[in-house]
């Protein structure tokens, strides 16, 4: 099996995925962290997000 990010542990990976699959929570990090003006989020899944052409 090969990791998807080799660089990061199973368990942070699961740890991180159960943070930010709460939006509230999702939505405090960006406004606190990334300093950016969120209101709301929508969390998708990774087979659902989007690619916009280049």
């Amino acid at each position: 099996m090969t990791l998807r990010h080799p660089g990061i542990s199973p368990t942070n990976d699961l740890v991180a995925k159960k943070i930010f699959s709460n939006p509230e929570i999702t939505c405090q990090f960006i406004r606190d962290m990334l300093d950016l003006p969120a209101k709301n989020v929508t969390i998708l899944e990774g087979s659902n997000i989007p690619v916009l052409p280049s």
